[in-house]
């Protein structure tokens, strides 16, 4: 219950809205527990330790919490370094031979779970730390911003009642009330004489040991080791983030000194009793102390457009303040992303009208395809981050991509003529040995399902091997989808609407509404507009946005770019299900009685198709 009401966990989850940090804390207890268990065994004469099911419970722990939270499961990994020596010590005398015996054999009882997980987990562990170099978080080396968020012993807790949650912007994350008196407490039991000493004092002190590491790391006084050890411990960002394990600490440490304290007291059926109660008791208060949560009006709806808005207000990129996670070969600050260039780079000459069309095929989260025309040769370059996961193929023939600009955009030379140019995501090297690792540590698990029991057996395997074929369908992509586009060829100039797609959208909802252009020469301010209309004819619904979005000025809109620009066109609650006609096209800035007409088009709203309605 303590472990529940940690405000640290609270406050990931109310305040910053970190789910997977949130969700981390799943994990360390599982990790604890199975830790226990495996050191406890004792190796049978037909059964392996390495394929035991405590094993494998450790392994999958590992694995889950990599997968949850990476930094977490740094941060477990160094504290489960740090406290073998402590964990090796039980049962030694001295740190002589038998010390070191004991020190070999909990690495191997414990090690090998984790390299297990990490084979498990090695689809997404490997090609993030061997692919790290291409975003900024690997290819930099790093500014060290976590020397703003340390926290100063008089700012290191707070007391109150209730806990006050600090905000979002807050520098540090201010400890709950009881952390320094429960440090004392289960000092002071470390000195007194146990029921059972052997199974206690043991359990007490590492839980001390790594309740005062954590919280030391936490501190100022800690600086010159997150110094030597920056390459590691700077990708935390912020120091406060060991309270994530501090947690687990002290509600061990709570439990040790409660089970000391009424285990020696006969008689000890009441005194379980009594413990229980007890413990009942402080997790309510420890509930009541952290529910004092920042709670407000309903919070407005998440949206796309909402978390757009929040980046450009506070000059930052996918809700990442640093960057970190951008390619490489992104050249612009990132508070300038969304925003005109602060200097004017190199522009492409602008292309001539008509030299430059694409009629959209296929367009899917991780492929595209297109029919392109250049009247001459020009560089096509495609709306999406250069990466080299992206493929390229330009009339089936592997094309040589390259990043463009300041923000570092997928390019590639395209000579004249008509060309069919797709694009698709595809697995790196990186990935398929990631994957060929998670298929060993897969086996290696259902072997040690094999040790379970004739009826447990049965439903493990068969779990387990579900569990595979669903990550198989994954990779094999049968899970992608992809929608054609209606053609359209609307050209307004420099610009010209290619294409749309207009999925189903509910009644009361915003349908995301795709608009595919090619650019000829940066266009001056236009605004895109898409109307729904009635069977009448009459205006339902409509929503118009600068061309590319508002947080793409024209500046941006270099010649030969091909771009999707989605708007999001707000449905009202009492819409009718049924087919409706939806319209669109662009107008000057401030001049929406002045629509642009397209060549060759008889009016200045185009017709896209229908959008399908339902409730």
């Amino acid at each position: 219950l303590l472990y529940l009401a940690f405000p640290y966990r609270l406050y990931d989850l109310w305040v910053r809205g970190a789910l997977p940090a949130f969700a981390a804390f799943l994990w360390p207890p599982l990790l604890l527990l199975f830790a226990i268990r495996l050191l406890r065994r004792p190796p049978g004469p037909h059964r392996r330790a390495w394929r035991s099911p405590d094993a494998l419970g450790l392994a999958l722990s590992w694995a889950g919490l990599a997968l949850t939270h990476n930094l977490t499961a740094l941060m477990a990994a160094t504290l489960a370094v740090a406290a073998l020596p402590l964990i090796a010590l039980p049962g030694a005398n001295h740190l002589g031979r038998a010390y070191r015996q004991r020190l070999g054999q909990t690495l191997i009882r414990l090690g090998w779970p984790a390299l297990w997980g990490g084979l498990l987990s090695a689809f997404y562990v490997l090609p993030a730390l061997l692919e790290a170099r291409w975003v900024g978080i690997g290819a930099t080396a790093g500014v060290g911003s976590y020397t703003a968020h340390f926290a100063g012993w008089a700012e290191l807790a707070q007391g109150g009642l209730h806990y006050r949650y600090p905000a979002a912007s807050a520098p540090t994350v201010p400890l709950p009330v009881y952390t320094l008196p429960l440090l004392a407490l289960a000092a002071l039991a470390l000195f007194r004489p146990p029921a059972r000493p052997a199974r206690r004092r043991g359990p007490l002190l590492l839980a001390l040991a790594a309740a005062l590491a954590t919280l030391w790391l936490t501190t100022r006084s800690s600086a010159p080791l997150w110094a030597v050890a920056a390459p590691v411990l700077g990708k935390l960002q912020f120091p406060w983030r060991w309270q994530t394990l501090l947690a687990l600490a002290l509600a061990a440490l709570l439990a040790l000194v409660m089970e000391q304290a009424f285990a020696s007291r006969p008689p000890y059926r009441a005194s379980r009793w009594a413990a229980w109660g007890a413990a009942a008791a402080l997790g309510l208060l420890a509930f009541g102390y952290a529910g004092d949560l920042p709670a407000g009006d309903a919070a407005p709806q998440v949206t796309v457009a909402a978390m757009w808005a929040f980046d450009a207000a506070q000059g930052q990129v996918g809700a990442s303040w640093t960057g970190e996670f951008l390619p490489r070969w992104v050249k612009a600050p990132r508070w300038t992303i969304g925003r005109a260039p602060d200097e004017a780079g190199e522009t492409p000459p602008p292309l001539p009208s008509a030299a430059l069309s694409a009629r959209p095929l296929a367009a899917g989260y991780l492929d595209a395809a297109y029919v392109v025309e250049a009247a001459r040769p020009l560089t096509l370059t495609l709306d999406r981050f250069y990466f080299p996961a992206w493929s390229v193929q330009v009339d089936g023939a592997p094309a040589a991509t390259a990043p463009t600009g300041d923000l570092g955009l997928l390019s590639l030379p395209l000579a004249a003529g008509e060309h069919r140019v797709t694009v698709a995501w595809r697995a790196t090297p990186a990935l398929w040995m990631g994957r060929a690792a998670t298929l060993l540590g897969w086996a290696l698990a259902g072997l040690a399902l094999l040790e379970l029991s004739p009826p447990r057996r049965r439903w493990a395997l068969g779990s387990w091997l579900a569990v595979g074929l669903i990550a198989l369908a994954g990779i094999a992509g049968v899970s992608e989808r992809s929608v054609a586009p209606t053609p359209l060829a609307a050209d307004f100039g420099p610009v010209r609407l290619e294409g749309a797609v207009l999925p189903p959208a509910r009644a009361g909802a915003a349908a995301p509404i795709d608009l595919y252009w090619t650019v000829a020469a940066s266009p001056p301010d236009l605004v895109a507009f898409v109307h729904l209309l009635g069977p009448d004819g009459a205006v339902i619904a409509q929503w118009d946005e600068p061309l590319g979005t508002s947080y793409r000025p024209p500046s941006r809109l270099l010649p030969g770019l091909l771009m999707r620009h989605t708007l999001w066109l707000p449905l009202p609650d009492t819409l009718a299900p049924g087919e409706y006609p939806v319209v669109a096209g662009l107008y000057p800035a401030g001049q929406a009685d002045a629509p642009l007409v397209a060549q060759d088009a008889a009016t200045a709203r185009l017709p896209l198709g229908a959008l399908r309605v339902s409730r």
